[in-house]
């Protein structure tokens, strides 16, 4: 079982007013190859601005999948359109913010 936890806070001036979908994904060890990917639930425009920090979590099956991959995170925008970038110093140029390693037996 796969548990991704985030702690997300809007320090911007505005709401997000597109409901774009986020993503969590496993991506091989160089970190440019998706390995496999899921859509949360989770909702972007319920994060305004300087309101309290919002606890999201995520759980999923690793069935059928096994070795070290990386987990990360993403707002799937627009086709076509930049990327929405957070304010992390592990966001990576393509859209995907590195969350951490795991190595599935």
């Amino acid at each position: 079982m796969l548990t991704v936890s985030a702690v997300v806070t809007n320090t911007g001036v505005a709401p997000f007013y597109a409901e774009w979908p986020i993503e969590i994904a496993l991506l091989g060890a160089s970190a440019t190859h998706v390995e496999r990917s899921w859509r949360t639930d989770w909702k972007l425009s319920r994060l305004l601005p300087h309101d309290a920090e919002r606890n999201w979590k995520f759980q999923t099956s690793l069935r059928g999948i096994s070795g070290e991959h990386r987990v990360a995170l993403r707002v799937q925008s627009v086709p076509g359109a930049k990327s929405l970038r957070f304010a992390n110093r592990e966001q990576q140029p393509d859209g995907w913010m590195l969350l951490g390693r795991i190595l599935v037996p």
